[in-house]
């Protein structure tokens, strides 16, 4: 935001760091896209030719309409050489409103680490109130079994990238039995995490067995 409205930046260092880095620039936003772009690109680049996903923030369904509009009005229109478009889903408002999002979007990354923070009013990185956060708080849960289960609904693709499911095997059973696409987790907990998300598919798949 500085290098979009760099007037708004109060500091007379920070004013001056940010024309040093911009004066070959016509425009500092014209700075901010270039690095943004380099640095997507580079991620694409090393997992070509694998799809890449390249998530946006949580904005407002109002938000969401008008940034797919503006991708769109710059040549990145979804559906176009099999263009998706993902949103992240980490505020209460993503999962209340799960079905009308699923309209404008291919896909959800579920943000466990914020979207706990606002469910439950705790700032994780207070010293004050830290001690309560805890993904595992029942309302929390229920929170994610509808950020799950809303886009399966729609037929649209669900993830989860917060650091819940590798902090606890439980969060990551509950969320395989769910039916979730897609977790990722720290490189110390990816072969805890397999194991469990293994057992908990082939569990479900018994029951489905049984039940017929």
């Amino acid at each position: 935001m500085a290098l979009a409205c760099p007037e708004k930046v109060a500091s007379k260092k920070a004013r001056a760091a940010i024309a040093r880095l911009v004066r070959h620039y016509a425009r500092p936003p014209d700075f901010f896209v270039e690095k943004l772009a380099e640095g997507a690109g580079t991620i694409a680049a090393a997992f070509y030719p694998k799809p890449v996903i390249i998530r946006l923030s949580d904005r407002r369904v109002a938000e969401a309409k008008a940034v797919i509009e503006a991708m769109a009005r710059h040549g990145l229109r979804r559906g176009d050489n099999g263009l998706e478009v993902y949103v992240m889903c980490e505020i209460p408002n993503n999962v209340i409103q799960i079905d009308a999002f699923a309209e404008l979007f291919d896909g959800f990354s579920i943000g466990s680490n914020d979207l706990t923070q606002l469910t439950l009013g705790i700032d994780r990185d207070s010293e004050i109130v830290a001690f309560d956060f805890d993904e595992r708080d029942p309302g929390m849960l229920e929170m994610l079994r509808l950020a799950v289960t809303g886009p399966r609904r729609n037929r649209r693709h669900v993830g989860i990238c917060g650091e819940a499911p590798a902090n606890y095997p439980e969060i990551a059973r509950f969320l395989a039995e769910l039916g979730i696409d897609s977790i990722s987790v720290n490189a110390a907990s990816l072969l805890r995490t397999m194991t469990i998300v293994q057992e908990a598919e082939a569990a479900a798949a018994t029951r489905a067995i049984a039940a017929k």
